[in-house]
């Protein structure tokens, strides 16, 4: 049996001496990861307050080389043994009482009717940015891609999938960083073909007032721009490209 686990510590350094506020159980890097990010709300007010006063959380490893059981035994002895301040027994930020699962924690009202308005209708920018944030570990990432793996979706779903992303709000950041994305990965000539594919279908079933109102905005857009040589070269390969592409029945010579 794996004795890999540890039950890990933090502290407030503020206080003298240093204040427990969380008890975890974990492997590898886990003890670290709340300092990125948690779905606890107390711990992460508590970790802003303490890095707002120059400091960081204190983060003891109180054992260590222990199974899985043993590390949620553990767990759940220490959070009895200082106590929770949800249910005004000690200082930890605890919602549970450790252990597997969720035991122990019985949200309140206000909890649930957040949940339930959370759950109603599209996500708002500040959600979809806060799930764009998560941390997954390798070990997460790889449930959820074998989960997924040959997962078949209906054509409702791809349909719905299709509506969101198409009304989904984008920010300047996201933008940004589907960008480095795209760019650090670069595409596959099948990837390239797909998309030169699509390009073509959209144009030829587009009428002529809506390629012209197309042309005139992308005009007004690019109008006074500066570009460089090598961008200059990029745009010029790329239309002859598409004018090779579209063939000459598609451009009719101008009458003059």
């Amino acid at each position: 049996m794996s004795q890999q686990f540890y039950v890990y510590l933090y502290c407030d350094p503020r206080c003298t001496p240093p204040e427990p506020m969380y008890v975890g159980k974990g492997h590898g890097e886990r003890a670290f990861a709340h300092l990125s990010w948690t779905h606890n709300p107390w711990l992460r007010r508590k970790i802003q307050r303490i890095r707002e006063a120059g400091l960081e959380p204190l983060i003891e490893i109180v054992k260590e080389n222990l199974t899985s059981e043993e590390a949620l035994l553990e767990e759940q002895k220490l959070i009895a043994r200082i106590g929770r301040a949800d249910l005004a027994e000690g200082p930890l930020c605890n919602f549970t009482d450790g252990g597997e699962g969720t035991t122990g924690w019985v949200p309140s009202e206000c909890t649930r009717r957040l949940w339930s308005e959370q759950r109603q209708g599209p996500q708002t920018p500040a959600q979809y940015a806060a799930n764009c944030r998560r941390q997954h570990t390798e070990a997460t990432k790889r449930r959820m891609s074998e989960a997924n793996r040959g997962r078949a979706l209906s054509e409702e779903h791809i349909e719905a999938i299709r509506e969101y992303n198409r009304t989904r709000p984008i920010t300047d950041e996201m933008r940004a960083k589907m960008s480095r994305t795209r760019k650090a990965k670069g595409l596959s000539p099948a990837q390239q073909e797909k998309m030169r594919r699509g390009k073509e279908q959209a144009q030829a079933a587009r009428t002529p007032e809506e390629q012209a109102a197309i042309v005139e905005k992308s005009a007004r857009k690019n109008r006074g721009q500066r570009r460089s040589e090598e961008t200059k070269r990029k745009m010029r390969e790329a239309w002859e490209r598409r004018r090779a592409a579209w063939g000459p029945s598609k451009h009719p010579p101008k009458e003059h």
